[in-house]
């Protein structure tokens, strides 16, 4: 084991973890083909009208799915007409490169946070071999598209929070518009983001509101600029994009789907539910085949989106009729109400199945994503089942015990938030940000039913805590106050 230590301490070890990652990405670049079904096709669709037809095309047709992706395949199939190759090929290679660049961002942040080497490359590497992660890398599904802006709220977050209070306030509005660009980035991968903002904002409200009791006019100004800078340039882009929508295609919106199954979700939370049904959506937290082990195939399907279509096309479209609403706008309002108006039905049912359905976001690592058609030796490997459910158990359990780990270290810890001349608080003021991004992001998804790739974009974050728990048990004070360095 020291052995182990020694090597990844060294910088050998951080230029071979580098070279097995690009080997096994390259290997599967080479071998794995995307599998074009289900979100991919409208994914691809998209793309298509926008390669095709242009910007113009893709709003009157709206509203669609975020912009983001669709615009990175339309540029793959750009690039890929020039080359006179397939555009999956072009696609593939441009997610590797963010895979790549995310996987230096989450190195960076590890090291600003003053983890040991050794932790640092174990992290890394698995980041490059994840299952989960790598199957993002080589499927046409978004989530991989969002990686890097993710780990930029919390590095950017980070640096804002300490230059707040010591720096200058150039630096500020250089971080405010960097993290901006961060979430502007993410919101238009997913548009949860541009909610998911409103609550990273608070505590720096909070410096406002303390910075004006205590008369620190240099902290006030600072936070105050920072707010309107970072929120400004989001609001601005959000705003300019669904008036986009509404100019082309009538509808002041972001995106489409969130109303009709949000409405769908609720109806199925608050309808009455058999002990059978109750057990089944516990069963179904780990996955889809731990429900099925013990459930019939109907009873876990209800428990997952099976179940919300259903609530949808049953119910929702007689309440629209006999509202005689037809309009898109109309639509989109009554529906919201209708929704909200069904959580009176069945209040604690219901927050209680949202918090059931909450727990299943740590259960982030799969092999059985899908989407990717792997090599013949590889897909045995991922169907083993020592391997599928191992991986997913082991690290699932340590996703869930380092998040309780993280929380009661910051807890313990809280004092250290305000503590801006040293560095060796660097982890519990990054693993603050870590959790303010977590949290709400797991909280919103919570309202719809969650499906394992959804979890994704916040893989990295997940990482990071067990890291940071490693580092705490493993090696403990001793490399808080001297960490090896890169």
């Amino acid at each position: 084991m020291k052995r182990i230590v020694h090597f990844l301490k060294s910088q050998k070890a951080f230029i071979i973890i580098f070279l097995l990652c690009f080997s096994y990405w390259g290997y599967l670049f080479v071998n794995s083909q995307m599998e074009i079904k289900y979100d991919a096709v409208d994914y691809e669709y998209l793309g298509t009208v926008i390669y095709q037809h242009g910007w113009g095309q893709f709003f009157k047709q709206g509203p669609n799915r975020e912009p983001l992706y669709p615009w990175l395949i339309a540029s793959s199939m750009n690039i890929a007409h020039g080359l006179d190759i397939p555009y999956q090929q072009v696609q593939k290679f441009l997610q590797i490169i963010i895979l790549f660049i995310t996987q230096l961002m989450l190195l960076a942040l590890l090291k600003k946070a003053k983890i040991h080497n050794a932790i640092i490359g174990a992290t890394i590497l698995y980041f490059g071999f994840s299952p989960a992660i790598v199957n993002s890398t080589f499927s046409l599904y978004s989530e991989i598209a969002a990686y890097p802006f993710v780990l930029g709220m919390i590095y950017f977050g980070y640096l804002s929070w300490r230059d707040i209070h010591v720096g200058t306030l150039s630096k500020v509005m250089w971080w405010g518009i960097l993290i901006s660009l961060s979430f502007m980035g993410a919101a238009f991968v997913k548009a949860i983001f541009q909610y998911i903002f409103l609550i990273y904002l608070i505590p720096y409200g909070y410096v406002v509101l303390y910075s004006l009791i205590k008369k620190d006019k240099g902290v006030f100004v600072k936070a105050f600029i920072f707010i309107i800078v970072s929120s400004s340039m989001l609001v601005s882009s959000v705003i300019s994009y669904r008036f986009l929508n509404k100019y082309y295609n009538g509808t002041f919106d972001f995106t489409n789907r969130y109303d009709v199954n949000l409405f769908g979700t609720i109806a199925k939370r608050v309808d009455h539910l058999s002990p059978q049904l109750m057990m089944a959506h516990l069963a179904s937290v780990p996955g889809t085949g731990v429900c099925r082990a013990f459930f019939s195939e109907e009873n876990c399907k209800y428990c997952e989106f099976f179940g919300m279509d259903q609530y949808r096309a049953a119910i929702l479209p007689e309440l629209l009729r006999n509202r005689s609403i037809t309009d898109g706008e109309d639509r989109k309002r009554a529906t919201l109400s209708f929704a909200f108006e069904k959580i009176s039905e069945n209040p604690l049912q219901y927050f209680f199945l949202t918090a059931i359905e909450s727990l299943k976001m740590a259960f982030w690592e799969s092999t059985q994503i899908g989407f990717v058609l792997y090599p013949h030796f590889l897909k045995q490997l991922f169907n083993s089942m020592p391997i599928k459910n191992g991986i997913r158990l082991l690290v699932s359990l340590l996703t869930y015990f380092s998040l309780f780990y993280i929380i009661g270290q910051l807890y313990r810890w809280r004092s250290k938030l305000r503590d801006f001349k040293s560095d060796e608080v660097a982890g519990i003021q990054i693993g603050f940000f870590v959790l303010l991004i977590i949290v709400p992001f797991t909280g919103f998804y919570a309202l719809f039913p969650i499906l394992t790739r959804f979890a994704l974009p916040i893989a990295a974050l997940y990482l990071f805590c067990i890291a940071f728990t490693a580092q705490g048990l493993t090696f403990g004070k001793k490399l808080h106050k001297k960490p090896a360095q890169v």
